[in-house]
């Protein structure tokens, strides 16, 4: 599980982005999961993200993961592999 204190929020844009090796425990994944789930330290409400897109450069090399959440319309959250 994330916490969205993990995550850079942008109001405006829909969107949360975390750099990989920033999340907790995320060296001990080895990938990344089809589904995640984020908490809000103020409500301790939970959003339950699913991988809708694996962004790749021109090498075809893995620069990040794009999820979407039902409960969130219109959100994303953006994790980049660094």
């Amino acid at each position: 599980m994330i916490s969205a204190e993990q995550l850079t929020i942008s109001n405006k844009a829909k969107t949360m982005v975390a750099e990989l090796s920033d999340l907790q425990g995320a060296q001990q994944w080895g990938f990344l999961m089809s589904t995640l789930m984020v908490r809000s330290p103020k409500t301790g409400q939970i959003a339950i993200f699913a991988h809708s897109v694996t962004e790749r450069d021109a090498d075809n090399d893995v620069t990040g993961w794009v999820y979407q959440s039902a409960a969130l319309p219109g959100w994303r959250l953006i994790i980049i592999n660094d």
